[in-house]
């Protein structure tokens, strides 16, 4: 990201990111991060929510700190706004590597949402 770039990171209960799912993806069940980009063009990338719930359980499962896990989620959700997807699986390789690459520079073991 270019300096002066910014995005805006929120933490929230999973019943508020079931809501949006569903208003934004037809989707009726929580989810661990959405984003949503803005194209204004004046360098604020969008939004990030988290499921700080869904982050608690997820690092719990996967044996890591919570903080881990919302550091990955973060990071997750700003590969998202940066137009990165996982839907197709060559999409979901490219991605879980940069993901992988970013987290490791900042000292995580983790690479993967345990939810996704």
């Amino acid at each position: 990201m270019a300096p002066g770039t910014s995005i805006c990171v929120i933490y929230s209960v999973d019943s508020y990111l079931q809501q949006l799912n569903r208003q934004f993806s037809g989707v009726d069940a929580p989810t661990d991060v959405l984003a949503f980009p803005d194209d204004a063009g004046d360098g604020h990338l969008g939004d990030v929510i988290i499921s700080a719930e869904r982050a608690a359980q997820s690092a719990r499962r996967g044996g890591h700190g919570t903080s881990d896990e919302l550091q990955l989620l973060t990071v997750h959700g700003a590969l998202h706004l940066l137009g990165h997807d996982h839907t197709a699986p060559a999409e979901r390789a490219r991605m879980w590597k940069m993901q992988a690459e970013i987290l490791a520079e900042l000292g995580l073991s983790i690479s993967a949402p345990t939810a996704a």
